[in-house]
């Protein structure tokens, strides 16, 4: 099982190539858990390059056993979601304050 808290396992251009290549392989073999990033700029690459969409989840990695979920809204903001008990924080937020260069890891679903 991959622990989503070790850095090495952030998505990172220089070790896992181009980011096409890394959700191709993450995705195409049902690996979990899915793309992991840190930081808000990669959900910026992530929602130019087509990959992140409305409706697309957003896993926070908060601790083990305490993550939020957050769902991507239209006007790509994040609205914090109920998932099996995993609540997000509830109400409507930038992206860019939920994922700020402090926030935990995140993965996104539903690509």
């Amino acid at each position: 099982m991959v622990d989503a808290f070790d850095p090495e396992q952030w998505y990172k251009p220089e070790r896992d190539g181009e980011l096409h290549s890394y959700l191709e392989r993450r995705v195409g073999l049902g690996l979990s858990p899915f793309p992991l990033f840190r930081g808000y700029e990669w959900f910026e690459i992530l929602r130019r390059d087509g990959y992140l969409v409305s409706g697309n989840v957003i896993r926070l990695m908060r601790d083990m056993g305490m993550d939020e979920h957050f769902v991507v809204t239209p006007d790509y903001k994040l609205r914090g979601m109920k998932a099996g008990g995993h609540d997000g924080m509830a109400g409507i937020y930038e992206a860019s304050v939920i994922l700020n260069k402090d926030a935990p890891a995140w993965e996104f679903q539903g690509i």
